[in-house]
């Protein structure tokens, strides 16, 4: 066991291994991908000839996310550090998406394959342990202009399109969060499966959720778990303030949107966020989320107003950090295997 750089454990690569250790090994990067909420809604099932990866439906968020749209996002997003795992160690990896009509958890179904001639997310594996979900300010340094044209191009590479909203657009955009942050927090049924959520995750000793974004239990933190239950259950308007101010002060807000609105399109915006954050990262960039505006029907289709015919998936704050964090812990892979 190797330690990266980002403190997170990671396992050599079995060169001689067989075909399935070899997978096992692309599974813990798998695990690293994002998800709504930490709420790691994946599972993954060996067969003999590669890997399935399920959806969990245990770990869905109904008042939140109640097409499982974010839910389906984070396991396209595993999809994608399966490929970059296999391929940057001379694999190769075939998929097929929702490969099963009659069997709707059966998100992806990935077999090892030839090595590609020549690969072009392999080398994007450096950035897969370093990646995290950074919740502090940006510097204000702008992101730089071949920066924005190689994230284009990687959503684009995806299937998708990586929209970065300026001038007004992106007035609107900060104001929408706000509105939809004091909305959000004033329904009760949303608060009651916020306050379940975190209930539960504390009492799992995993990253709980306060007021839509992770916690993770450092002891810095912890000191700060009473002021932000209170913000919880509060009118939203302290969490619209905070949301608000990291978007205004974030040198760039984009959209990921593609051309449909179906699991299958979910799935393909699941792997451009992830090979939008690994880009990123090769390029000093960091990420968070402010997808709450994508949680009400209203809010995002008055976002879809921007987006040319595309479907709005997931709108991001980029920039760059003041200084670089660890990456989370994560479950261990045992927990997400299943026969």
């Amino acid at each position: 066991m190797q330690e990266h750089e980002s403190g997170l454990k990671m396992s050599p690569f079995p060169r001689e291994g067989t075909p399935r250790e070899q997978l096992l090994f692309a599974l813990e990067a798998g695990v690293l991908a994002p998800s709504g909420h930490n709420s790691q809604p994946w599972l993954f099932r060996m067969t003999g000839e590669g890997v399935e990866i399920l959806a969990d439906r245990r770990r869905r968020l109904p008042v939140i996310d109640p097409q499982d749209r974010e839910l389906v996002i984070s396991c396209g997003a595993v999809l994608f550090n399966l490929r970059v795992a296999l391929e940057a160690h001379g694999c190769g990896a075939r998929f097929e998406l929702l490969p099963e009509p009659e069997q709707p958890d059966l998100m992806a179904r990935v077999r090892l394959a030839e090595p590609p001639d020549e690969s072009r997310v392999g080398r994007l594996w450096p950035a897969v342990a370093r990646r995290y979900t950074h919740r502090l300010p940006f510097t204000e340094r702008p992101v730089e202009l071949n920066s924005i044209w190689a994230l284009q191009e990687a959503a684009c590479s995806e299937n998708c399109r990586f929209l970065p909203l300026t001038g007004d657009l992106r007035h609107e955009a900060i104001g929408l969060i706000g509105e939809v942050d004091i909305r959000l927090a004033t329904d009760p049924g949303y608060r009651r499966a916020l306050q379940s959520w975190l209930t539960t995750h504390m009492a799992q000793a995993e990253a709980p959720v306060v007021e839509g974004f992770e916690v993770t239990l450092l002891d810095e933190f912890v000191a700060m778990l009473p002021r932000l239950l209170m913000q919880f259950h509060g009118n939203g308007s302290a969490r619209a303030y905070r949301d608000q101010e990291l978007a205004r002060k974030s040198p760039l807000l984009v959209l990921i949107a593609g051309s449909g609105d179906t699991p299958c399109h979910w799935m393909q915006a699941g792997q451009a966020l992830q090979r939008v954050l690994l880009e990123g990262v090769e390029h000093g960039l960091q990420a968070s989320y402010l997808n709450q505006p994508l949680e009400l029907p209203d809010s995002r289709n008055w976002l879809a107003r921007w987006t040319s015919g595309s479907v709005p998936h997931l709108l991001l704050r980029m920039g760059y950090p003041e200084k670089l964090l660890k990456s989370p812990a994560r479950r261990p892979l045992a927990e997400f295997l299943v026969d």
